[in-house]
């Protein structure tokens, strides 16, 4: 009850549920919990959303859900952008290590405001990438600020960070779903499958197939 009093939010994971519902720290909010307890969970009203939120109750359904859980807060507070930069992290990968070598750029800790509102917006529109203009737009930049800003901290054009971005994102599918190589294309805002195979390999040197292999 003390926590309930003192926090911000709370969060439960799994049969975390069960515990606030029992010190009625639930009532008059709607809860999930693992979907093999749904039918005998009478405690409050419930949902069958992966994760949902609830007043300052954050809840989800099962330890496989946390990390969706827990991407949503980080996009919520920091954007897109850092959400898509955080996922990342949970894939060990060696080869990941010498990304900036390679040019794989990550986002930067002390990024400026004006360059992570800008990768926010890019984000956004991974499956329909936006042009140069457009992107400034949406940034409320000029064109020309637009590639000071990331020549400055990235080192790279905004459209060479963007293709970057995307061919990331990419890889991550690749390696963590089972979508064919025309559904990666399609999320990550390529034209075709030999599209994204092309600039794919052209990248990280091996095909979406053999990077599924590893």
């Amino acid at each position: 009850m003390e926590a309930k009093r003192k926090a911000t939010m709370m969060l439960a994971i799994d049969a975390a549920t069960w515990v606030l519902a029992s010190a009625g720290l639930l009532d008059g909010h709607k809860a999930t919990l693992h979907w093999q307890e749904l039918d005998t969970f009478a405690e409050v009203e419930v949902t069958t959303a992966r994760f949902f939120r609830s007043g300052r109750f954050m809840i989800c359904g099962g330890a496989s859900t946390a990390l969706d859980m827990i991407l949503s807060l980080i996009q919520g507070h920091f954007g897109a952008a850092a959400a898509f930069d955080a996922s990342t992290m949970f894939i060990y990968d060696p080869e990941r290590q010498s990304e900036i070598g390679r040019g794989a750029v990550r986002l930067r800790e002390q990024g400026s405001a004006k360059l992570l509102a800008a990768l926010d917006v890019m984000a956004e529109d991974i499956e329909q990438p936006l042009t140069t203009f457009e992107l400034a737009a949406r940034s409320s930049l000029s064109e020309r600020s637009l590639n000071g800003l990331f020549q400055a901290e990235l080192g790279l054009t905004p459209g060479k960070y963007c293709h970057l971005f995307r061919l990331k994102r990419a890889r991550t599918l690749a390696e963590d779903t089972q979508l064919s190589q025309e559904q990666i294309a399609l999320r990550c805002g390529f034209s075709s499958g030999v599209s994204l195979s092309r600039s794919f390999r052209a990248e990280f040197g091996v095909s979406i197939r053999e990077t599924r292999g590893k």
